[in-house]
């Protein structure tokens, strides 16, 4: 116990001289004081120096290690650059579900042909003939896509032209002309140079079943742009919603397609004993933009 009271009395006296130096410290005059703290700078500031040097070198070595702080104008510029990335992203995605309705669209078509051995021709359709009375257009395939002249062309009617029946599916829309490289011209089926041969069958009987009756006869454009089909016996009880079917054909057309549906039909005036049938295209040539182009046994050709 007494030596624990000695050893606090001992701190006392330290603290007691320490307070009291200082005091003193305080009345010396200013030349003293000044001299006194000049030589404890002169001892002291090397080694703070060297610290302060040292620290400013760690964090310049830091800073070009981790980098700047980013600025509010890296973070705009990084927010453009994502909306811009989404922009981008959703392109893609329209892309993507434009060519799957493609393909749902185009889907039924090679269907309609079975186990024949042809090629579907994707063309787009570019230009138009200038003249009045030719109703030709170009699309943008040619010999290069094995696109020959007499080929058949293709368009896909809507929804209300399918009748279940496996050649309306897709609808004969017209035949390539001429065939250059890289183009190639369409003749519509309503331009006057058009020929066909089709046959006609009762709309109900070609949803399923042997049709009552097939009147066989010749499809041809009009001067005034009907389509009409000739050489058909009055003897054949023809409505109107009767289909009209291009015939097949081993080369250009391995499948019966459709070609349209009877719009009007009346005796001919010239030739009573026949039928003079005008028919409305299943699809309508003036609005087509992206058709198809039959290519059987493509790979002779190419060969």
């Amino acid at each position: 116990m007494r030596g624990r009271w000695a050893e606090q009395l001992g701190k006392r006296r330290v603290l007691g001289w320490l307070i009291a130096g200082s005091a003193a410290c305080l009345l010396l005059p200013a030349r003293w004081t000044q001299w006194v703290d000049d030589r404890f700078g002169g001892l002291l500031g090397p080694l703070s120096r060297g610290g302060r040097e040292l620290s400013l070198a760690v964090t310049e070595d830091w800073r070009g290690e981790v980098g700047e702080r980013p600025t509010v104008g890296d973070y705009q510029r990084l927010r453009q650059e994502y909306e811009g990335a989404c922009r981008e992203l959703e392109n893609v995605r329209q892309q993507v579900r434009g060519l799957e309705e493609e393909n749902a669209r185009w889907s039924g078509v090679r269907g309609a042909f079975g186990a024949a051995r042809v090629r579907l021709v994707t063309a787009a359709v570019v230009g138009s003939s200038s003249a009045g009375w030719s109703r030709t257009v170009q699309v943008d395939r040619g010999t290069a896509d094995g696109v020959r002249e007499g080929q058949m062309v293709l368009a896909v009617p809507g929804a209300e032209g399918a009748g279940g029946a496996a050649w309306a599916r897709a609808c004969v829309a017209g035949r390539v002309a001429e065939a250059g490289p890289q183009s190639a011209q369409v003749q519509w089926v309503n331009d006057a140079a058009f020929r066909l041969p089709v046959f006609i069958e009762p709309r109900s009987g070609a949803g399923g079943g042997e049709a009552a009756w097939r009147a066989d006869g010749m499809l041809r454009g009009g001067q005034l742009g009907e389509v009409e089909v000739e050489l058909i016996s009055a003897d054949y009880p023809i409505r109107v919603g009767d289909w009209v079917v291009a015939c097949s054909d081993p080369w250009y057309l391995p499948a019966a397609l459709a070609v349209g549906t009877v719009q009007r039909c009346e005796r001919n005036k010239e030739s009573p004993v026949f039928w003079r049938i005008v028919v409305q295209p299943a699809g309508a040539v003036h609005d087509l933009r992206q058709v198809l182009i039959v290519a059987p046994q493509w790979q002779q050709e190419q060969s």
